[in-house]
């Protein structure tokens, strides 16, 4: 769906840019996007691979486990069914440690495993259960200790200062997070689950 949108934006920005005698900026418009973007994509790539890594030697260090151990109680209240099962709990706790950190890229496979993981559990296979529903807000909202892909990209359009923004985003990220996790409860309340 997505793709005949963009498409249908592209045709109608190349047929309006051919009405108003505006090609030439539109094919330049082209250029220095094109350009643009790959400056980005080498700019953050390697901030992104340094975090990957700092998580890689995490994990190997244990401290990824020592982490999982802390989140434990708190996440066995919010994952009522999950919590009994090792594996599921030790992706879900890497996948919030690396979203802490603001790694999203790094988080991914790990949600993907604990979703995984979920599922396997789940009795009703076509519908998914409460603690993936609250996964999925969990991951979403996703509380931003140190969000280094924002900061990143800000760093890389020119910021002097790009971690002034860190008070708002634990805010911001803490206020979703909650509301999220309400509102997952109070639905699988109203829903019998």
């Amino acid at each position: 769906m997505l793709n005949y949108v963009w498409s249908i934006l592209l045709f109608v920005a190349v047929i309006v840019s051919v009405f108003t005698g505006e090609i030439t900026k539109l094919s330049d418009s082209v250029i220095k996007g094109a350009a643009d973007s790959v400056e980005l994509l080498l700019s953050i790539t390697g901030i992104v691979a340094f975090w990957s890594g700092i998580m890689e030697v995490a994990e190997k260090s244990g401290l990824m486990q020592s982490l999982c151990n802390l989140f434990r109680p708190i996440l066995s209240k919010v994952f009522n069914n999950a919590s009994s099962n090792k594996k599921a709990m030790e992706y879900i706790c890497s996948n919030i440690t690396a979203n802490m950190l603001g790694l999203g890229n790094a988080a991914t496979p790990l949600g993907l495993k604990a979703m995984n993981e979920l599922q396997k559990m789940n009795r009703c296979k076509n519908t998914a259960s409460n603690d993936m529903i609250t996964f999925v807000v969990l991951n979403t909202a996703s509380l931003q200790i140190l969000p280094t892909t924002l900061c990143a990209y800000r760093s890389a359009y020119g910021s002097t200062k790009p971690f002034e923004i860190l008070p708002q985003i634990w805010l911001v990220s803490l206020l979703s997070l909650t509301i999220g996790l309400l509102f997952v409860r109070i639905m699988s309340k109203n829903s019998g689950g």
